[in-house]
């Protein structure tokens, strides 16, 4: 111990360093922790600044859909150049295709381009140039009224537009009906006297013989005109019976007061929507390679109704829901995607309806009563949606007599047929139909900025005067005013 003692002693200063080597150590380490602590805070501090100024500078880059029901794409991040110049380039991009696909829409829809080429459609145009949407002379203007009633009604040797349409589908009525029985009877009479040289009775066995002969004969005749015929239709299957919300073709001629600029417009809309209706007969029947009736889709129209376009008449409801294609709206709908047209779950199982909220396209609607090969429906279905912006909204199948339908001389052929009553909607786009859309029916349907408010026609329409009677085909009394508010009488013919 005392050794110890002894070399502490003669070694003091190296005992004090050690002692103070020892008690350093620990105080430098919780000063140094201490010190780390105040520097970590006050960086994290400056940190949490900066990035609170970097969020705060966040900016929502956006490509907006043209789709319903498609959600848009969107980043939220700070400001960044690479992903300003991705953005706005892919936003270019959309805008430029979405324009492209809207002309091409438009040009479709008008008859215009090799879309419409490609399904047998050729483009919609006035019947008489320089008469829509008016003419600044007034006497050119009747001179032109008077053109357009001649062309509806076939007058002055002009060709009847309505059989134009029929031609377009190599339509035609059965095999004559007379002219058969005549030739029946003409076979009947020579085969009896080769048979019997006139001197005695036919047997039952020869005649049983004979009438078979005569029934195959009769049915030769029916199958001759089915091949010569595209499909069976006349001019009477066009409507031509005034009805409640419903146009006529004109026939005769057209009451004097009927002869404007307006009702003429609602003329040639109602034979552009009839041309499409027919284009898409021609279409489904083409793909069937010719050969007649019997290789047809479709083999016969019974019956073709027209329905006046959407809120054109205040004294009338033509709307989808009125008119039987749709449930009664209960509010105003509201656009899936901003800057579309709002979509009405209840119009029709398109969601398309005509409101104030609607400025971009009219709806006209068609009932069609076909006789149509069962097995290829589908192709007559899919020709009209190919055909334009046309689709099926309603489809009814019946039974077909065919013996009953074959004694009338309506041939079908051998496979099997449905009556089918389809009701079909139409779109008319407003960015080509306005360049030939009068004023007073431009404020009649609501279209923005023009006088007059959607349902302001006063006509009765659809050959009605004042007293709910009705007339006959033609006219509607639209005036020539730009708001319509005394009723005129239609009808004539």
């Amino acid at each position: 111990m005392n050794s110890v003692i002894s070399w502490i002693k003669s070694n003091i200063l190296i005992v004090v360093c050690v002692v103070v080597i020892a008690v350093s150590l620990p105080a430098s380490f919780v000063a140094s922790r201490m010190w780390q602590s105040t520097i970590v805070s006050a960086r994290q501090k400056a940190a949490d600044d900066e990035y609170r100024k970097i969020k705060a500078a966040e900016v929502t880059y956006t490509l907006p859909t043209y789709v319903a029901g498609q959600q848009p794409v969107s980043l939220k991040t700070p400001p960044n150049a690479e992903v300003t110049a991705w953005f706005r380039a892919h936003r270019e991009d959309l805008s430029k295709a979405a324009a492209e696909t809207a002309l091409r829409a438009e040009q479709f829809n008008e008859g215009l381009g090799a879309d419409a080429q490609a399904v047998l459609r050729t483009a919609h145009r006035p019947l008489v140039e320089g008469l829509f949407p008016s003419n600044p002379n007034a006497d050119a203007e009747r001179a032109k009224q008077y053109e357009m009633e001649e062309i509806l009604v076939a007058k002055r040797g002009r060709p009847n537009i309505y059989q134009q349409l029929l031609d377009s589908v190599r339509a035609g009525a059965p095999a004559d009906p007379v002219a058969v029985n005549e030739s029946i009877k003409d076979m009947l009479t020579r085969e009896t006297e080769k048979i019997t040289a006139g001197k005695r009775g036919l047997t039952q066995e020869e005649q049983d013989a004979l009438l078979k002969q005569l029934g195959e004969r009769r049915i030769a005749f029916y199958q001759a005109a089915a091949r010569d015929r595209g499909v069976y239709a006349t001019l009477e299957v066009f409507p031509r019976t005034p009805a409640k919300g419903k146009n006529t073709i004109p026939f005769g001629s057209i009451p004097e007061d009927a002869i404007t600029t307006p009702d003429l417009f609602i003329n040639q809309w109602d034979y552009w929507v009839l041309s499409d209706v027919f284009a898409a007969v021609r279409l489904a029947n083409s793909a069937s390679g010719g050969g007649g009736v019997e290789n047809a889709v479709v083999k016969r129209i019974e019956t073709i109704e027209l329905f006046e376009p959407e809120g054109l008449y205040a004294t009338e409801d033509t709307s989808a829901a009125a008119m039987g294609f749709g449930m009664d709206t209960p509010s105003e709908p509201v656009a899936a995607v901003p800057g579309m047209v709002p979509e009405d779950p209840t119009a029709s199982i398109t969601r398309r309806g005509m409101g104030k909220w609607n400025t971009v396209y009219d709806i006209r609607r068609v009932r069609m009563v076909a006789v149509v090969s069962s097995a290829r429906l589908t192709d007559f279905l899919n020709a009209i949606t190919r055909t334009n912006f046309m689709t099926v909204t309603s489809l009814n199948l019946a039974e077909v007599s065919v013996w009953d339908d074959l004694r009338d001389g309506y041939y079908y052929g051998t496979e099997h047929v449905v009556r089918a009553t389809l009701e079909i909607e139409t779109i008319w786009l407003r960015s080509w139909m306005l360049k030939y859309m009068p004023r007073a029916v431009r404020g009649a349907l609501g279209v923005p900025g023009e006088d007059g408010d959607a349902g302001s026609f006063g006509g009765f329409g659809a050959g009605r005067d004042a007293s709910g009677d009705v007339g006959g085909g033609g006219g509607r009394g639209l005036g020539t005013d730009s708001t319509f508010t005394s009723p005129r009488k239609g009808g004539g013919g």
